[in-house]
């Protein structure tokens, strides 16, 4: 499997980590996988999407189906943060084109783990 999953019941938040190169294919792949196996707990406070050991092959066509994915299951991730981390400045341009879309959750690019997890347990301003 080129991705993992971890719940941390202290904080609530879910990790998904990525390994090797990632298709839109295998980030749908992967989320339905913890879907079908009810992986997900239903307090999970947020998400951080690890890609720091993989390398992103997506066309800019996949990232405009990424957010409807997302959409299509707010039962999950609707008005939820998810934290995506990036190692380099190239790869900070997908979670970037996502963020601008029109969606049901949350979602900004970090560097470092600390930030996001300060992200995620910061309040939700407004929607």
């Amino acid at each position: 499997m080129p991705y993992e999953f971890h719940f941390d019941p202290e904080t609530k938040i879910f990790y998904k980590k990525h390994f090797g190169v990632i298709t839109k294919e295998e980030i749908f792949k992967s989320w339905d996988h913890a879907i079908e196996n009810d992986l997900i707990p239903k307090d999970t406070a947020g998400f951080i999407v690890d890609f720091m050991d993989a390398q992103l092959n997506l066309k800019l066509l996949d990232v405009k189906h990424i957010p409807i994915y997302f959409n299509l299951h707010s039962d999950i991730f609707g008005n939820k943060k998810m934290a995506i981390l990036v190692k380099s400045p190239e790869e900070i341009v997908v979670p970037v084109l996502i963020e601008r879309a029109q969606k049901k959750y949350f979602l900004k690019p970090f560097s470092t783990e600390t930030a996001a997890i300060k992200w995620i347990l910061s309040e939700l301003g407004p929607l």
